[in-house]
């Protein structure tokens, strides 16, 4: 596993055009809540670059499994 912040994650994204929206969710087995983001093509990107102050306002790390697409926040 590779430990990313989330700056690091979005600006990547951000770069081949992808947008992230962080959405905060409720596990269903222990009922806390993590960020859930969902990535989409950005229309330009002034547009990223207008979302990701908000998106990384608090410290966190993103951990991306090296061998699939899950993505887990600390």
């Amino acid at each position: 596993m590779v430990r990313l912040s989330i700056f690091e994650v979005t600006w990547n994204e951000m770069r081949v055009g992808k947008l992230a929206l962080i959405v905060p969710v409720m596990t269903s087995t222990d009922g806390r809540w993590v960020a859930s983001t969902t990535w989409m093509p950005a229309a330009r990107a002034i547009c990223a670059r207008r979302w990701i102050v908000p998106s990384i306002s608090l410290p966190a790390t993103i951990i991306r499994s090296a061998i699939s697409s899950t993505m887990t926040t600390i």
